[in-house]
């Protein structure tokens, strides 16, 4: 962020630092090390099992979709097309806006929400704040005997199931909303399982 600041300064404001931006000599720290946390078998239904409709809902959106928990709590009404069945995200937060494919549950399960709602068509559909629906998921997790699985996993799984199912970066990207290939690995935790079945199929 420093160095991105220092170089507005040089390229856009003119101004002139003699040996240019003193933070590209800093080596830059190492990532952390990505969790690759995945639903393990039965958890699913675990997680199911121990939610209220809302949360069961909340659940498999954030499972077919790949969105964030802060794009889901901005969703309307008039986002959601019905008959193409998309959902247009705007404002998201790297910045730019895209249209996710919905599933016939993710469509289920947002008219869900919708039908608890009154018919206002830009009020969103929770009314909930993020950080509410991470508390919730947090006690359903401790409920049912489920370690160690944040909210956010949900992310990392829906992406991966999307490679698992065959679409490629790009389709992936387009639906997920990652910028870089890099950035997708990091949510990405293929089953070495599911490769070999792949290769011997072919």
């Amino acid at each position: 962020m420093v160095s991105r600041i220092i170089n507005t300064g040089i390229k856009d404001w003119g101004y002139s630092l003699p040996d240019g931006n003193p933070v590209s000599m800093i080596r830059y720290p190492k990532s952390n090390k990505p969790r690759n946390r995945r639903l393990e078998h039965g958890e699913l239904a675990k997680l199911i099992d121990f939610s209220d409709d809302f949360m069961v809902s909340i659940i498999n959106i954030l499972i077919e979709t790949g969105i964030r928990r802060g794009e889901l709590c901005k969703i309307v009404p008039n986002d959601i097309n019905w008959k193409l069945q998309t959902l247009s995200l705007l404002d998201t937060k790297n910045g730019t806006d895209r249209i996710v494919p919905l599933t016939n549950l993710a469509i289920a399960s947002l008219s869900s929400l919708v039908g608890t709602k009154p018919n206002t068509p830009d009020t969103p559909i929770i009314s909930f704040h993020p950080d509410h629906i991470s508390h919730q998921f947090n006690k359903i997790c401790k409920t049912a005997g489920i370690n160690n699985l944040r909210l956010h996993d949900l992310r990392h799984e829906a992406t991966t199931r999307f490679f698992e199912l065959g679409l490629n970066t790009i389709e992936v990207a387009s639906i997920t909303g990652h910028k870089t290939v890099a950035m997708l690995q990091r949510y990405t935790h293929l089953r070495p399982e599911n490769l070999l079945h792949r290769i011997q199929a072919e």
